[in-house]
């Protein structure tokens, strides 16, 4: 129902938001629900929401969580969200939405949950300039303390494993902003 809806309604945006809430609860520590989510193209979903609403923060902030939340320790959807597009849109949304928290939050939860134990993606993250996107989201929103949680995760994910990147991260200023 809900895809249906997203699909039937795609151009409506509290349609976008509400449908990507709901998949991002349905796949938040459900196994079945994230492989059911991935299987009726619902990545496609959240992601052509994402990108037909641009300026519509709830979307953004509500597909940023519902990739992560589907994401979330399954490796197989991790490489689908990212091979569909995944990474430049969580980017794109805290990008254009960088005075908003939540975004920011969302994003940064998300872009750890896509780099957690994922070379190629930790590698497209850091090309993509996300490191620079994460630390820019923590500067911004320094009292906030979700997004101070969710970008340590993120930055500490991506160096995770990762000389390279350890370096890239202290060299664009993260252990200060940690």
């Amino acid at each position: 129902a809900v895809l249906a809806a997203m699909r039937a309604h795609n151009t409506h945006a509290g349609v976008q938001e509400q449908g990507c809430w709901t998949l991002g609860q349905l796949a938040e520590n459900n196994y079945a629900n994230k492989i059911d989510i991935a299987a009726a193209e619902g990545i496609a979903a959240v992601l052509e929401g994402m990108r037909a609403h641009a300026s519509e923060v709830g979307v953004q902030q509500n597909g940023c969580s519902a990739l992560g939340n589907l994401a979330r320790n399954n490796d197989d959807i991790k490489v689908k969200v990212a091979a569909e597009g995944g990474i430049a849109a969580v980017l794109a949304a805290m990008r254009a939405h960088n005075t908003h928290a939540g975004v920011q939050e969302q994003g940064c939860w998300t872009l750890g949950q896509l780099a957690e134990n994922n070379y190629a993606n930790k590698i497209d993250i850091a090309a993509a300039e996300g490191i620079a996107a994460v630390l820019e989201g923590m500067r911004a929103h320094a009292s906030e303390v979700g997004v101070q949680q969710n970008g340590c995760s993120a930055l500490g994910n991506l160096a995770r494993n990762n000389d390279d990147i350890k370096v890239k991260v202290a060299a664009e200023g993260g252990i200060a902003a940690v």
